[in-house]
């Protein structure tokens, strides 16, 4: 099998939606209760109004092309990304976001990502084709509103949802940070997690969308990396084979910052080999090659269209 676009267009069976389906019956079981938390939320508008009005300008051309849905504008005024955050930096990082794509991709290349996804890495073992794709995470995007996944034979086996956000959100002053909000994977597919695994030196397909993630925020000039802590998640547990995001993360040089979140500095930094029994160094290095690998195509996938960068990629520690 060949890689191609083709594999985008596939029925995306590898997520259960029970939740959200349960959660739609039970507000139609009581839409004036709903109707009435919808209003008086709305009424904060009036609180954020200027930042309100900032944000509908930004998210008109994308309403225009119809590549977004209405509700985004509002999305603000719930949940978003992190349960830390308040609702002005919610109100910022979404403003920050839209305004951030639009101004450094071409049109073309957001519609291809909102028009069923783009293919930023594909590689054929064995008769299995693997490929990253970057996607909408619509309608969930108040849990990442952009979207890495996973494919194993067009079978979407992890999903990884990130934006990019001011630092000052995170505190981190002036700098642009990619904020990873969700890591995901597909229940009822286990043998071919392990399958992606092995192949990859034991890479799991979490790891490996960290990886193209840190590329694609490194040929865009971020410093950071936060990931989302285990209290401060919005993703639903049950639909996921993460449930412990705090030990995802503290697998990477992290440090814990003010909200609980982890934060990571780019690029990635290994530890230390020394510290791995020596028995085992062979096969972790061969390992880390191979994310660097990744990540160093995903870099080059966004660097080769002249999208503004940071500084010529350095070659990471083993």
């Amino acid at each position: 099998m060949q890689c191609s676009s083709t594999l985008l267009d596939r029925p995306d069976p590898a997520l259960s939606i029970k939740p959200t389906k349960a959660l739609f019956q039970s507000n139609q079981k009581r839409p004036l209760l709903l109707w009435i938390t919808n209003f008086l939320k709305g009424l904060r508008i009036v609180f954020f109004i200027r930042g309100h009005l900032k944000l509908g300008k930004t998210l008109k051309p994308l309403y225009a092309n119809k590549l977004l849905s209405q509700r985004v504008r509002v999305y603000y005024l719930f949940k978003y990304l992190s349960s830390s955050l308040t609702t002005d930096d919610k109100l910022k990082i979404i403003d920050f976001h839209y305004s951030f794509l639009q101004t450094h991709f071409p049109f073309h290349l957001i519609q291809e990502i909102y028009n069923g996804g783009l293919t930023v890495w594909c590689k054929t073992i064995d008769m299995n084709t693997y490929h990253i794709s970057l996607e909408s995470s619509s309608p969930y995007e108040r849990e990442g509103p952009l979207l890495l996944k996973f494919n194993m034979n067009g079978i979407p086996l992890y999903r990884l949802g990130f934006s990019f956000s001011p630092g000052e959100s995170f505190g981190f002053g002036k700098k642009k940070i990619l904020v990873i909000s969700r890591v995901q994977g597909a229940l009822g597919f286990l043998k071919e997690i392990s399958v992606s695994t092995k192949v990859f030196d034991e890479n799991k397909p979490s790891t490996m969308l960290v990886s193209i993630a840190e590329g694609i925020a490194l040929a865009l000039g971020f410093k950071a990396i936060i990931g989302i802590c285990t209290a401060n998640q919005l993703s639903p547990f049950s639909t996921s084979l993460v449930t412990n995001y705090d030990k995802f993360w503290e697998t990477y040089e992290s440090s814990i910052i003010s909200s609980g979140d982890y934060s990571i500095d780019l690029p990635i930094k290994n530890k230390n080999i020394l510290l791995i029994k020596s028995k085992h160094r062979q096969r972790t290095l061969k390992k880390r090659n191979t994310r660097n690998e990744i990540s160093l195509k995903g870099y080059e996938y966004f660097y080769s269209m002249n999208l503004p960068a940071s500084v010529p990629r350095v070659a990471e520690q083993q």
